[in-house]
């Protein structure tokens, strides 16, 4: 299920319940269900980042948009404080209790595969277009052939 970004003037969608952690990221990537029913991976202000780190990726997603490069919604979402523990290790607690507030959330795209770098030369030309100029606007140097940071969705669609 999909979800178009929120404006900051609509009501604050709440974490209700940490489904899975991911292992990959170092802002502690996890699968959460809000109040509203949507799945969202949420990225924690308590990791390593930071909160300034989520915010930057925030506005990252807001201009790839306007660039015409697909990406998952992103949404701020409200973790409540003393967060009952539901998964995870205690370090990954203790992370998710040092993030109490505001987070950053992507809409989760079910059955989304992470690309690899064979599946670069199949892709077509003007998405890859579009994604190289973001990149180099943003000086995006995480995104490399080994890791090209790319989602293909169940229907096909591409996502950065």
């Amino acid at each position: 299920m999909q979800h178009r970004s929120r404006t900051l003037s609509e009501p604050a969608l709440t974490v209700t319940r940490i489904l899975r952690v991911f292992h990959e990221g170092s802002s502690s990537p996890c699968l959460v269900e809000t109040d509203s029913g949507a799945l969202f991976v949420m990225k924690l202000a308590g990791a390593g980042p930071g909160p300034r780190a989520l915010l930057a990726e925030f506005l990252a997603a807001r201009i790839a948009v306007v660039l015409g490069v697909p990406v998952p919604a992103v949404s701020p979402l409200l973790l409540p404080r003393d967060f009952p523990w539901q998964v995870g290790t205690d370090e990954f607690d203790d992370t998710v209790q040092r993030s109490h507030g505001w987070n950053l959330g992507s809409a989760f795209v079910p059955d989304a595969r992470d690309l690899t770098a064979d599946d670069l030369d199949g892709l077509p030309a003007p998405f890859l277009a579009r994604l190289r100029t973001l990149d180099r606007l943003l000086q995006n140097v995480d995104r490399t052939r080994k890791n090209p940071n790319i989602l293909r969705g169940a229907d096909g669609r591409l996502w950065a």
